[in-house]
């Protein structure tokens, strides 16, 4: 067998120390429950955002997994309304909740809550949506 020549193989990211220690901190964290409990508040919060859907017309869909979820905001023909959904946003806000929109047309508000989310969270996050689109008689 050929060997290859000194320097001829190699590269600047193997064994480096600070991304060894991070992975093992990404395997402790794994190990401790955060799976587990994404798995179960991430199931929560949309049984939450799907009892919202259903009180509220302007929700098109609901959709995501885990923690990573999302509400489409359309108008009463179930197109997209971007204007909506910037309203929804800036009045969340004013009631200490931090929404961002994505999609194509801007009308999805994303949810991408920490893996450590409770209960609680959930709620409020809930009850403040549920709390702006009740004042827009929505």
């Amino acid at each position: 067998m050929e060997k290859w020549a000194a320097g001829a193989h190699g590269g600047t990211f193997g064994g480096n120390p600070v991304a060894c220690a991070a992975a093992l901190a990404t395997i402790d964290v794994l190990e401790n429950g955060a799976l587990e409990n994404c798995a179960k508040m991430g199931g929560y919060f949309k049984e939450k955002l799907m009892e919202l859907k259903d009180k509220h017309k302007v929700i098109g869909e609901v959709r995501g997994l885990g923690l990573m979820l999302a509400i489409e905001i359309v108008d009463k023909d179930k197109n997209p309304n971007t204007e909506l959904t910037k309203k929804i946003i800036e009045r969340a806000l004013d009631l200490g909740l931090l929404l961002l929109s994505c999609g194509c047309n801007k009308n999805v508000i994303r949810f991408i809550a920490p893996t450590i989310i409770e209960k609680k969270d959930i709620d409020k996050a809930i009850q403040i949506i549920d709390e702006v689109l009740n004042k827009e008689n929505i």
